[in-house]
């Protein structure tokens, strides 16, 4: 290409098909819906909320006569977040969707064929990771008491319950972020794992948040008798970057004669010759 043509580009790396989607994962009461929210509400994520996605399902499950009881099957969910997805891309919004977790889902190997076949990418563009700065299994207890017993000590029945549970989504989110394991270390996925959801203000997590999202540029110095455009553009499409060919830039404003690109041939200075 002789200048820039956002078109061709769009074309290029399959602009359109590739949903932009993020997670949280942890365990039971660590805080991933707090985490979530915080990221929807302060730092530009759309909330995939599962909780209005199901009372969706359910009415379309059922009726006003016979209401739909219980949880949705699994493909239904799916099939609703997708039908969110169209929605705002047929209204032009152009989201990056987070996910709280994957409640409906009860493998690994189910939400990677989620993510893969409805999503179209295995790879999240932001794992946000709270097993180790979360709190610890004694406090998710805690938590998960003052929701459910807040009055009376949890029964034995109770205690057993949140256990298996605990275990279950343990095992789970074990199994996920280690099938992601090459991806992350490939620098495909951003990787978040210094989170806390104790007493920390919501302003000071934000804060935390912002700097850890903050972009990370890369320049690339080299002899000008080296090409680097091709390299540095595949490395932009396969590691999710942005490249920006300074010398491109600067050629387009002299051609285009802008203001800048005046500016720049004003500076110009008349190559020596060598004898």
């Amino acid at each position: 290409m002789s200048k820039w043509d956002d078109q061709k580009w769009q074309e290029i790396i399959g602009a359109g098909s590739k949903i932009e989607w993020s997670a949280v994962v942890g365990y039971p009461f660590q805080g991933k819906t707090q985490l979530a929210n915080i990221l929807s509400k302060h730092l530009g994520f759309k909330l995939v909320d599962w909780k209005a996605l199901e009372e969706e399902v359910k009415k379309s499950l059922g009726t006003e006569d016979a209401p739909f009881e219980g949880v949705p099957p699994t493909p239904k969910m799916e099939d609703a977040v997708v039908k969110l997805i169209h929605t705002d891309k047929s209204k032009g919004i152009k989201s990056n969707y987070i996910f709280d977790s994957f409640p409906y889902h009860k493998s690994a190997a189910e939400i990677t064929a989620f993510t893969s076949s409805k999503l179209n990418s295995v790879n999240p563009d932001y794992l946000f990771d709270l097993r180790k700065g979360g709190v610890d299994q004694a406090g998710s207890t805690l938590r998960y008491k003052s929701a459910t017993s807040p009055d009376a000590d949890l029964t034995e029945e109770q205690q057993e319950a949140f256990k298996k549970t605990y275990t279950v989504e343990e095992v789970k989110t074990g199994q996920y972020v280690e099938s992601l394991h090459e991806a992350i270390e490939g620098g495909l996925i951003r990787h978040v794992t210094s989170l806390r959801t104790d007493a920390t203000s919501e302003q000071t997590q934000v804060n935390i948040l912002k700097g850890m999202l903050k972009p990370r540029v890369i320049l690339v110095n080299h002899e000008k008798r080296l090409s680097v455009d091709t390299t540095c553009a595949n490395l932009g499409i396969k590691y999710n970057m942005l490249y920006i060919s300074v010398y491109k830039l600067i050629k387009q404003h002299i051609e285009e004669n802008t203001s800048f690109g005046k500016k720049l041939a004003a500076t110009k200075k008349p190559r020596a010759m060598l004898v």
